[in-house]
């Protein structure tokens, strides 16, 4: 059975703790997802997505009321995953 990931406009976590101030970053990372990890990984790239959609919805929370982990994932994490997703999107044409 062929099961269809729902839209999610961008990574749950990233934009919890991020805001809009890096949705450039976001976008990128979102197109990533979507034609690289659930376009051409199939059903692993699916199992991928929802077991990170299930931990960030346990922990959005708790990352929030944190600003050294809110630093962490938009500095450390947020930024460097954008950048290399939108040179690799670039490479694959999209």
């Amino acid at each position: 059975m062929d099961v269809q990931q729902p839209y999610i406009p961008v990574c749950l976590m990233a934009a919890s703790v991020t805001g809009t101030h890096y949705i450039h970053h976001l976008d990128h990372i979102r197109l990533l997802r979507d034609r690289q990890i659930l376009g051409r990984m199939g059903a692993l790239g699916g199992a991928m997505t929802d077991v990170y959609y299930m931990i960030s919805s346990w922990t959005i929370n708790y990352v929030k009321k944190s600003k050294t982990l809110r630093y962490v994932i938009t500095h450390l994490i947020v930024r460097p995953v954008g950048r290399l997703a939108k040179e690799i999107n670039g490479r694959r044409g999209v």
